[in-house]
């Protein structure tokens, strides 16, 4: 029992060996790359976040609205304009962030 189990060991860590030493290690490297790249940009981001001062801006349209709903959808496509493109400094570096808003019902 105990010769089978190490037999079968000595094949995985064979078989392991085979791979990383015939280039299995870059899938860890770029692996280990894209995580801490992905940390990064969620630190700078959280740096952002945490100098803007936040607005809470509510709309309440009457309960007797008489106007059609093209109105509130004009208001909703201006919201949608406040979308900016930030360049690569500014994104990667800055760790600016598109603003958003959200709907509290």
């Amino acid at each position: 029992m105990s010769n089978d189990l190490f037999a079968t060991i000595g094949d995985l860590t064979g078989i392991i060996w085979l791979i990383i030493s015939h280039g299995g290690w870059i899938v860890f490297v770029l692996l280990a790359i894209y995580i801490l790249y992905q940390m990064y940009v969620e630190e700078i981001q959280g740096q952002f976040l945490a100098t803007i001062d936040w607005t809470l801006f509510e709309i309440k349209p009457p309960k007797e609205n008489i106007t059609s709903f093209y109105n509130m959808e004009q208001v909703l496509i201006q919201l949608h304009t406040l979308f900016d493109n930030y360049n690569f400094q500014e994104r990667m570096v800055e760790g600016r962030v598109v603003f958003s808003w959200q709907w509290k019902l």
